[in-house]
């Protein structure tokens, strides 16, 4: 039985890229728990095997050997609507850039992704209009993608990860794109939603600020593990 406390476990976590006759393993063995309510950072040089692991853990890839765990269920060898149901209903994303629909509204880029996995609008609009608020939006609610700031549109794509109450937040590098200031703003967001709504949030970072929102830093190297660092930290 899988330890209930461990909302993502991984055992043996091996990927490997094949380019031609050119193997590449980019992670290698990789034996990893969070617990539930964790706000973990990962961080390493380019090429360290991050955005891998966030990937693997989201889904978003197949492992070559190893397995993932979430919430005790094995995606390795799971059908792919079983791991796309996962994906809708337990764990949001948030990227580096925001991919925002520039024709569709605030409103409408938040909803979108939950519709189109089968949710309907009126049991989301509530949800959605509490997170404008959240995300401090709620004045650009029918304003589209243009008429926003970069920090803006960030909120908007973490808006739109969340409104479907996931328990898992996956989030690769979501501040490389802003001005300091405006990536303090949105660290404050997450640990705020860490804190109030218990997320679990894992993000790939390079920044060592960011992780002072969080409490564990996983350093990993050449595709394994090197340090685990327990974060106690009170942002001013």
């Amino acid at each position: 039985m899988k330890n209930q406390l461990n909302i993502i476990e991984t055992k043996d976590l091996l990927k490997t890229y094949h380019t031609g006759n050119v193997s590449t393993n980019v992670l290698k063995g990789l034996n990893l728990s969070i617990k539930r309510g964790e706000f973990v950072s990962i961080m390493g040089p380019s090429g360290s095997g991050k955005s891998t692991l966030l990937y693997l853990l989201g889904g978003l890839e197949h492992a070559t050997d190893g397995f993932v765990h979430i919430e005790g269920e094995k995606l390795q060898g799971m059908k792919d609507k079983k791991i796309s149901q996962i994906r809708n209903e337990t764990i949001g994303f948030v990227f580096q850039f925001y991919n925002l629909v520039p024709h569709l509204t605030v409103e409408e880029n938040i909803l979108l992704p939950a519709m189109l996995a089968g949710k309907k609008k009126r049991n989301l609009h509530p949800r959605m209009e509490e997170l404008l608020t959240i995300v401090g939006l709620k004045d650009k609610q029918f304003s589209y993608p243009s008429e926003l700031s970069g920090g803006q549109q960030q909120r908007v794509a973490i808006a739109r990860a969340l409104v479907g109450n996931p328990k898992i937040l996956l989030a690769d590098e979501p501040i490389g794109n802003l001005d300091s200031n405006t990536g303090k703003e949105i660290m404050e967001l997450f640990k705020k939603l860490n804190e109030e709504e218990h997320i679990t949030i894992v993000q790939v970072t390079h920044s060592e600020k960011s992780t002072h929102y969080g409490n564990r830093v996983i350093y990993l190297e050449d595709g394994i593990i090197i340090n685990r660092e327990e974060k106690h930290f009170v942002t001013a």
